[in-house]
C-alpha cells in the first residue's frame, strides 16, 4: 500500500471514464477531461452521490477513483467522522486527487496507489460502501474485483456500480465493450451481493446498488 501525496512518477492504462488514457494527449489532458464542465453536465456527481444513499460517518472505497471526481463528493457526504478511500494505479491521477482534496479542505480523503484487480490494501469488513464508476467493464477481471469488494465490505454493506448504458451515446468506451445492466447484475450477483435498487444517473449511465448478502 503507498498513500499518494505528489507523485507523478508512475502511469496508468486506463483512465476513470472507462477508456484508454491512449485517447488523451497526456495524463494531464485526461484529468482535465474527467474533471470537465462537460462531464459534469451529463454525469452530476452531487446528484449522483445523493442517489446512492451515502451516510455520515461511512467508510467507502472509491474503486478506480481517477482524479476524484466522486471521491471528492462523497467525503462531503461522509463528513469527519468517516473516510473516503480512493484507490487507483495512476499517482499521477491520484496527485491530482490530493491537490483537489486539499483545495477543498477535504482531510476525509485517502488516497491509496493501488492495482484494484489484485488484492486491496483494506482491512475485512472494515467499509460501508464500495464505489465503481464507469469501471467495472474496463477489468480484465471483474468477478476478482467484486470478491475483493465482498471481503473488504461490512456484513449488508453496499456496493454500488456506475457505469455506461451499453448503446452508442457519442461519448465515452466503445459500445462493444460496454456491459448492459443486466451483464453488470450477473457479475456482481455471482459473488456475495444481491441486488436492490436501480437509480436515475444521467442520460449515458445507469447505477444499480447491491448488497452484501
Amino acid at each position: 500500500m503507498e498513500r499518494i501525496t505528489d507523485d507523478t512518477s508512475s502511469m496508468r492504462t486506463r483512465s476513470k471514464d472507462g477508456h484508454s488514457v491512449k485517447h488523451h494527449h497526456s495524463f494531464d489532458g485526461a484529468a482535465s477531461f474527467l474533471l470537465s464542465e462537460e462531464r459534469r453536465r451529463w454525469q452530476n456527481p452531487s446528484k449522483i452521490a445523493d442517489a446512492a444513499g451515502i451516510k455520515q460517518g461511512w467508510n467507502v472505497a472509491d474503486l478506480g477513483s481517477g482524479p476524484c471526481f466522486f471521491s471528492l463528493e462523497i467525503a462531503s457526504r461522509v463528513g469527519k467522522e468517516g473516510l473516503v478511500y480512493a484507490l487507483d494505479s495512476s499517482s499521477v491521477l491520484l496527485s491530482t486527487c490530493c491537490r483537489l482534496a486539499s483545495e477543498k479542505g477535504y482531510s476525509n480523503v485517502l488516497p491509496l496507489l493501488a492495482d484494484v484487480e489484485n488484492t486491496l490494501p483494506i482491512v475485512d469488513g472494515k467499509m460501508d460502501a464500495v464505489f465503481l464508476a464507469n469501471v467495472l467493464h474496463d477489468f480484465e477481471k471483474p468477478k476478482a474485483v467484486i470478491d475483493e469488494a465482498g471481503r473488504i465490505l461490512k456484513e449488508k454493506g453496499l456496493l454500488i456500480d456506475l457505469d455506461w448504458k451499453k448503446t452508442d451515446t457519442g461519448v465515452g468506451p466503445p459500445v462493444e465493450i460496454r456491459l448492459s445492466e443486466e451483464e453488470s447484475s450477473r457479475i456482481i450477483t455471482s459473488s456475495v451481493f444481491s441486488r436492490i435498487a436501480v437509480s436515475e444517473a444521467g442520460p449515458f449511465h445507469y447505477m444499480i446498488t447491491f448488497r452484501k448478502r
